[in-house]
């Protein structure tokens, strides 16, 4: 049998609930300050006078209502540090106060002493604005204000090469507009619609050529494989022909241009072969993306990976290699710079990583660059490639990292998605196989829908990988997902008797000449880590009201649930499950299960006996003081004090029962009979 470990320290409920408290107070406060601000910038984006609304946008920046809301955001943000890698978000996206800086920039003409002072005022110059993510360069590339490019470029902390959601920098959109404005005379309608003027070519060209004075790169990959300066070669007249060459002058090094070679696929070539070429992580993102392996592999190695790219090399190299399933090009990547990408920081003392992690277990160590090698692992198991998740896992040594997605259930479901490709399929199965035996992977982590990595294998019949689970530690039979099953609830008898019969194993070390030592593994029985659980939220309004023990509750929104939960996790669960089970029935005597309800019995054995002494000697000082107070005049004190004593520990058994069994105490039966029996022994003893 499997040693029992110590629980962890669980929070008191008390104190949860005003922790809960608390937090329902500051999400309250910062709900209303932000929808305070939003009403009060849409007045100011409303009024029809610029200097009138310049005016109250600077009052309004100084309101110390700003300064609070940044403080509630920051305090909010260490709620859920322990258990997870927060992305980063900037004050306005936390704020919702992007929609009313979209709408200045999107008439950036209008706003413009709007925006030069509330860009400065909150440092988004770089701010990514959803849902296309497009920066204030972006949209000022688009609408072709040339005024306020120049304020931005000659902002300290401008970055050129921003690009949005579609991968597309601001210079990518001034070649787009190039190439529409010259080649598509539908472009001409469409731009005098957004911008409310006539596109330009002159004023596209002055706008291109600011960018590249101040660093702005055509070598940088778009969403199509499109290339910056293809989009400006389309046009074969002269005057196209020398601004062609002046961007040639600015701009230094190779320009990269899509080419065809002799097995017609397209690969990355330069627009003047003769140039000399500087090799940046973007022109190496380049050769990936056109599947330019052996090119990158010699390329990477002049890149000098240093403190200062090491973060664009994971984003943009690694990252990539990964997704693109491109294995030769990640082990070039790790051996040349795994050292800087995997490096370690010293964790400090006594910190835990994770609430769900067990007290004797190893602490972690956390690695500098976590935040951009979140979500490689689930890349590589998205792409079957158990070689490159192998690699990855041998080197990343942050356990928070490694289970900040519930990896292994998400590569279950994926091995589902793939149920008609049978190749994918096996690929995905391995990835999954070696995520089950790795130490390093959190068996409890669940999916949206509450399902362990073990609901998971079991719903979709991966038996194997079911098996290799089961033999882990934390792997508990009874957990439930939202839709209150357990892994008993999705695998038949056959199963669960091949996996009790691989529990029970011989020790030969320690056995005797006459004699085999049996153990047996109970890790399944054993809730550990699901025995914390958090107590259901309720309203301001209730908190007051709340009791744990009431039979009736009130009739509130707290207190209604969409499905049912599981409120207390024992040890018996699984065997309750299993005794409820008609098809499971017959496991009650496997030796695993018997033996297990043995050993619970015998540990409760003992107290049942005392229980039953002390209850008979209650019943015998009761009838002992009924007897004795039929006699009006030779009534004795013993037998009534007694009897007292009976009662008071009778009160005192009820309590900690309660203690234990909880909301399963509470039946309207048995509370109905233990009153019935304090009225009668309180009638007597009065």
């Amino acid at each position: 049998m499997a040693q029992e470990k110590q629980a962890p320290v669980a929070v008191p409920e008390e104190t949860r609930l005003e922790l809960e408290d608390t937090r329902q107070q500051k999400r309250s406060e910062r709900k209303q300050l932000q929808i305070s601000l939003q009403k009060a910038l849409d007045e100011v984006i409303a009024e029809e006078s610029i200097n009138d609304g310049f005016v109250m946008l600077q009052n309004l920046l100084e309101d110390y209502k700003f300064t609070v809301l940044y403080d509630l955001i920051e305090e909010m943000k260490h709620w859920d540090t322990l258990t997870t890698i927060p992305e980063p978000k900037s004050f306005l996206f936390n704020a919702k106060l992007q929609p009313q800086l979209s709408r200045m920039l999107e008439n950036s003409f209008r706003y413009r002493p709007y925006l030069e002072c509330f860009i400065p005022r909150f440092d988004a110059v770089n701010e990514k604005i959803c849902p296309d993510l497009n920066a204030p360069l972006h949209y000022a590339a688009e609408a072709l204000n040339i005024s306020f490019i120049e304020w931005l470029l000659a902002q300290p902390s401008i970055e050129v090469n921003a690009r949005n959601k579609q991968r597309k920098t601001a210079l990518f959109l001034l070649c787009e507009q190039y190439d529409a404005c010259l080649n598509n005379p539908n472009f001409k309608k469409r731009a005098l619609q957004v911008t409310k003027s006539p596109a330009k070519t002159d004023d596209i060209r002055e706008c291109i050529r600011l960018l590249l004075y101040h660093g702005a790169d055509f070598n940088m990959f778009s969403d199509r494989l499109k290339l910056p300066f293809e989009l400006l070669m389309k046009n074969r007249s002269e005057d196209n022909k020398q601004f062609l060459k002046e961007c040639t002058g600015i701009f230094q090094g190779g320009i990269a241009i899509g080419k065809t070679n002799e097995l017609k696929q397209r690969v990355v070539g330069f627009y003047q072969e003769r140039a000399v070429v500087i090799v940046t992580v973007e022109l190496l993102e380049l050769f990936l993306r056109f599947n330019e392996q052996d090119r990158f592999m010699a390329e990477f190695e002049v890149l000098n990976v240093n403190i200062g790219n090491v973060r664009c090399v994971i984003k943009l190299l690694l990252h990539t290699a990964v997704e693109l399933n491109q294995e030769r090009c990640v082990k070039k990547i790790v051996d040349h710079a795994g050292r800087k990408i995997f490096q370690i920081v010293n964790p400090l003392p006594g910190k835990r990583v994770r609430v769900c992690e067990p007290v004797n277990e190893p602490k972690t160590f956390e690695l500098m660059y976590r935040l951009e090698l979140k979500g490689l692992l689930k890349k590589a198991c998205e792409c079957g490639n158990v070689t490159t998740l192998g690699l990855l896992l041998g080197h990343i040594t942050d356990k928070v990292l490694v289970n900040d997605d519930p990896i292994l259930v998400i590569t279950l479901n994926r091995a589902h998605e793939l149920w008609k490709r049978d190749e994918e399929r096996a690929k995905v199965l391995q990835c999954a196989s070696l995520l089950a035996k790795d130490q390093k992977i959190f068996l409890t982590r669940t999916d949206n829908n509450g399902n362990t990595a073990l609901h998971s294998a079991l719903k979709f019949g991966f038996t194997d990988i079911a098996l290799e689970l089961l033999q882990q530690k934390y792997a508990f039979l009874g957990v439930r997902n939202k839709d209150n099953l357990t892994p008993l609830d999705y695998a038949r008898y056959d199963f669960w008797k091949k996996y009790f019969d691989q529990c029970v194993t011989i020790d030969v070390r320690r056995s005797y000449f006459d004699r085999n030592e049996v153990r047996l593994n109970l890790n399944g029985f054993d809730p550990y880590i699901f025995k914390k659980r958090m107590v259901k939220k309720a309203n301001q309004k209730d908190r007051s009201e709340l009791n744990l023990w009431r039979i009736v509750e009130k009739a509130s929104a707290s207190n209604v649930t969409n499905k049912p939960e599981q409120s207390f996790v024992t040890e018996m669960d699984p065997v309750k499950i299993i005794a409820k089970s008609k098809d499971l029935q017959r496991l009650l005597v496997h030796p695993v299960v018997y033996t297990f309800i043995q050993v619970k019995w015998l540990r409760l054995t003992k107290w049942s006996y005392i229980n039953l002494i002390c209850t008979l000697i209650t019943v015998f000082c009761f009838s002992w003081h009924s007897l004795d107070a039929c006699d009006d005049g030779r009534s004795s004190i013993v037998p009534t004090v007694l009897t007292w004593i009976g009662a008071v520990y009778m009160i005192f058994r009820e309590i900690i029962q309660v203690l234990f069994l909880r909301f399963n105490y509470r039946k309207l039966g048995s509370i109905g009979t233990i009153g019935a029996n304090w009225d009668s022994i309180f009638n007597h003893v009065g």
